[in-house]
């Protein structure tokens, strides 16, 4: 599993992978996978998504799935889930 992590992790963000001998260390993958799982606050969403944060802001009082971050005041989406609500509430990926 870790070496499939390592590949994903590759072709996302263009890098090569080391060899078998050099392997990421769990640590980066973890929060690679958080940076590019987790999105933080309302106008990093509304870009993601290429909408308005008037319309991500809608969003949350309609049920996105969403966190308030307990280190400061910035909301925390889940890429996937808030793809899936999306899809389920407005037919839209």
């Amino acid at each position: 599993m870790h070496r499939r992590l390592q590949r994903m992790m590759a072709r996302r963000s263009g890098t090569h992978l080391p060899s078998r001998h050099q392997p990421v260390s769990r640590v980066a993958l973890v929060k690679w996978l958080q940076q590019s799982v987790i999105i933080e606050g309302k106008e990093a969403l509304a870009e993601e998504f290429d909408v308005s944060v008037t319309t991500v802001e809608r969003w949350i009082r309609e049920g996105v799935p969403c966190e308030n971050s307990p280190s400061s005041s910035e909301w925390l989406f889940h890429r996937g889930r808030v793809s899936r609500w999306r899809r389920t509430h407005h037919g839209k990926h």
